[in-house]
């Protein structure tokens, strides 16, 4: 699962505390990356106005940095805000 999140500092601390302990027992793989901004892209195909697509990244790196992470098997979230 690959999902960007709009939450309060706490709320993210809150999670990334159930997903480590998770992580803990074997059960989850994760990578999380902080940042303060969000970006945006909107693809609209020629002719086809109702069919466009929004894709939503982090701003400092997102996916990637969260990957990253994942595989170099850090705990500690990188931050960037």
């Amino acid at each position: 699962m690959r999902l960007t999140l709009d939450c309060t500092a706490e709320q993210i601390d809150a999670v990334e505390a159930i997903l480590a302990a998770a992580k803990a027992r074997g059960e989850v793989n994760f990578g999380l990356h902080r940042q303060s901004h969000a970006l945006m892209t909107c693809l609209v195909p020629s002719g086809r106005p109702e069919a466009h697509l929004h894709f939503l990244d982090g701003m400092g790196g997102g996916y990637a940095k969260a990957a990253e992470m994942m595989e170099a098997g850090e705990l500690a979230a990188v931050s960037s805000r």
